[in-house]
């Protein structure tokens, strides 16, 4: 089976609403539960009855890897992900997806948090855009007063105009299972149109004051009086304590700093924020060194790092047929849904990605290689002094390859030692064959 990038019909916009409607009634009525068993034990046997049945449907309607990935973006502070997108695969969001087997709802695409929240935002729609119907736990981060930020986890719906009404259909019966596996989530909004920005979702959808929304744009902190805290180019430079800034990327922009020296360097200001004590802080703001966004190289050199167009869909629908093609098509995607301007797209198979696989069986001997190796449970099962096989990191491999072969030659064939007996030494470890040995230290 072949993917190709997800395509939308268009059609009357009155069958999306049969989706919102769905998701409204089944959250509405996961919330009832809650709300009766307070009521009598009259009503706790009820309601109990309603939750059975909702957990029930959670085996029915299959959701594999929801709610382990759910408490993944709910635990930020050691995942560090702003979003998870829950979606359905290929087969099943067709007209003819009666036919498709294993029809189910999974984790397809993931996007680290950062301290640009609107950049944040148009990443996750940017991914969430390629979907018919999808899911998902986003942490939505916004200002409660001029110095204090809450991280809500909510959970946000989204279906393309012109989805077809089985899909939609088929949507409202998953959504039951998603509701119970995102449990930790706050609450559930629709995402009703594509070109809401992070402040318009702040402001429309999430009802957050619009003052406290419109600080996610504002040069926060701003340590000047007036002028340049307006200013375009500072649009959410952030004023902070530089000795919490110096991670890479965590800075002022460089056309901020511009603007702030100008600003100070102007015989005509006269300004606090100006004075040399204050400035010192600023320069090692703008000092901070940009956040290096260049792939990282994961393949062993004599490998070709790719980008393929397969990869603007997400790697668990590639890897269904083929794990090893994640790594081969879209090992030199740009991570984390930003633009790849070399491929032309935003990739959402990358490394890092949920589903891509970064590491291989590796190892001298001909099983580490056999295709049936090429999981960590089979290759670990073949982890003994006669195979040595290891499952590591792709670009590792070569340098383990390179060492069990220094390692498995006959003595003196590979040290150059004198009055050894080359006849013994012919073929992959004859002289000047061999490959050296690790550095010490390495």
């Amino acid at each position: 089976m072949t993917y190709g990038a997800l395509t939308m019909q268009e059609e009357e916009t009155k069958q999306v609403a049969s989706f919102k409607k769905t998701v409204a009634v089944v959250f509405a009525a996961t919330c009832l539960v809650g709300a009766v068993v307070a009521m009598s034990s009259l009503a706790v046997n009820r309601s109990a009855s309603a939750v059975n049945a909702n957990r029930n449907k959670g085996t029915l309607a299959a959701v594999p890897g929801v709610a382990e990935k759910t408490q993944e973006v709910l635990n930020i502070t050691q995942y560090g992900y702003r979003y998870a997108i829950f979606s359905f695969i290929p087969c099943c969001t067709y007209p003819e997806a009666d036919s498709c087997d294993d029809c189910k709802m999974i984790p397809t695409v993931q996007g680290m948090a950062s301290s640009d929240w609107s950049e944040d935002w148009e990443r996750f729609t940017n991914a969430i855009d390629t979907t018919k119907v999808a899911a998902a736990v986003y942490n939505f981060e916004y200002f409660t007063s001029d110095s204090t930020t809450e991280v809500k986890p909510i959970l946000i719906t989204w279906a393309a105009p012109g989805t077809q009404e089985k899909t939609l259909a088929r949507a409202g019966y998953y959504l039951g299972s998603v509701i119970l596996a995102t449990d930790g989530v706050h609450q559930h909004y629709p995402l009703t149109d594509m070109a809401e920005t992070y402040g318009d979702f702040c402001k429309q959808v999430m009802g957050v004051d619009p003052a406290m929304c419109d600080m996610e744009s504002d040069f926060r902190n701003c340590p000047f009086e007036n002028g340049i805290c307006d200013d375009e180019v500072c649009a959410s430079a952030s004023f902070s304590n530089p000795d919490e800034q110096l991670e890479a990327g965590q800075g002022i922009e460089d056309e901020c700093c511009a603007a702030m020296f100008a600003y100070c360097d102007d015989p005509l200001t006269e300004d606090a924020g100006c004075h040399p004590t204050r400035l010192r802080a600023v320069t090692r703001l703008c000092a901070v060194e940009d956040a290096d966004e260049t792939p990282d190289v994961i393949l062993p050199e004599d490998e070709v790092e790719t980008c393929e167009p397969e990869c603007a869909n997400p790697c668990a629908f590639i890897a269904e047929d083929d794990p090893k093609a994640t790594y081969k098509m879209c090992s030199g995607c740009a991570k984390d849904g930003a633009m790849d301007e070399e491929a032309g797209f935003r990739p959402q198979c990358a490394p890092g990605a949920i589903d891509f696989m970064d590491k291989r069986c590796c190892g001298l001997h001909d099983a580490c290689g056999r295709e049936d190796s090429q999981n960590e449970m089979q290759c670990n099962a073949l982890d003994n002094d006669e195979t040595l096989c290891e499952w590591a990191m792709h670009k590792d491999c070569d340098e383990i390859v390179a060492t069990q072969k220094y390692e498995a030659a006959p003595i003196g064939c590979c040290d150059g030692a004198d009055g050894v007996n080359q006849m013994d030494c012919e073929g992959e470890f004859a002289e000047g064959d061999c490959p050296p040995p690790a550095e010490e230290g390495e």
